[in-house]
């Protein structure tokens, strides 16, 4: 016995303990049995919550998702997108709890203007 789980169109919600949910989908999962750690094969997409309530939207055909310490990377092709900013890189170390992305290039970006300040 493995304790792992495979999941065909996979679509899971995790809930962090401040009520902030992450939603994470793909064609396919594999993950630890408690469900705390998930790679997403296929049109992988986990979608989280900034610390102001944005999404942070992150795709690509592999992400490496740990629910429980709020982290995902790649070591393929992502494109991360919040508002009207996309960026798009070779690979990606996403670490919510320290506000970090690492995004490893080469990298093409689209930055949306800021609103003007009153």
């Amino acid at each position: 016995d493995t304790d792992r789980v495979e999941i065909d169109q996979a679509r899971i919600r995790a809930y962090a303990p401040d009520g902030r949910v992450t939603v994470a989908t793909a064609a396919r999962a594999l993950g630890n049995g408690d469900g705390s750690e998930l790679q997403l094969l296929g049109g992988a997409e986990v979608t989280a919550q900034d610390a102001t309530g944005q999404p942070l939207v992150m795709r690509g055909d592999f992400l490496h998702a740990f629910l429980v310490t709020e982290q995902v990377r790649s070591h393929l092709p992502v494109m991360v997108s919040q508002g009207g900013t996309s960026l798009h890189a070779a690979a990606l170390d996403y670490d919510h709890a320290k506000r970090r992305l690492d995004l490893k290039g080469p990298l093409r970006a689209v930055l949306a203007p800021r609103a003007p300040q009153p």
